[in-house]
């Protein structure tokens, strides 16, 4: 099992015409894998649903078989919609790698420092990393100038959040222990 979160315009048309929401958790699994079905009744503001579709989209119907477990076949693809507290969250879809083309992922290099300022970004919240920071006597101005090299290559937003394409990026480089 193989997960991987992507923006929604790398999944194929017909998939995202389904989905509404701009992340995608995909799930690639082998055939004959199991996905734990969960409860598909509303409960105090939170529902999940399943969807099934064939590789080729041309059918989407829901999935209404009882708790328990879904095996998956080739040229089938699972879509688990997850709504908590009211609030609908990127959708899962399991799938064998073979019957899910995606845009084939961007390569993007690297230095030393932006690596580093990127897993933090990923790792902590803005506490955390102000902690880190002060810890490791790395100045606001260096910080903000790496922040803003990562903003120019799409890796983060204004606002410093790490974006999908960060985060997968990142998942590519090994763990810094050390400071820059």
């Amino acid at each position: 099992m193989n997960r991987l979160m992507v923006e929604k315009k790398d999944l194929p048309v017909f998939l995202q015409n389904y989905i509404r929401q701009n992340a995608v958790n995909v799930i690639f699994m082998e055939e004959g894998e199991t996905v734990t079905i969960g409860n598909q009744q509303w409960c105090e503001g939170n529902k999940t649903s399943y969807y099934i579709t064939t590789n080729d989209g041309i059918t989407l119907e829901p999935y209404y078989e009882p708790a328990g477990k879904y095996v998956m076949k080739k040229r089938f693809i699972l879509i688990e919609k997850v709504i908590f507290a009211g609030k609908d969250l990127p959708p899962y879809v399991y799938a064998i790698k073979s019957d899910l083309p995606l845009r084939p992922p961007e390569k993007i290099e690297l230095s030393k420092g932006q690596q580093i300022v990127l897993q933090l970004i990923s790792r902590y919240n803005s506490m955390g990393r102000k902690d880190w920071r002060s810890r490791n006597r790395v100045s606001k101005e260096k910080w903000d100038s790496i922040v803003a090299e990562l903003t120019g290559l799409r890796l983060t937003k204004r606002n410093g959040a790490i974006t999908v394409l960060g985060r997968n990026i990142i998942s590519t480089y090994p763990e810094h222990k050390e400071i820059w």
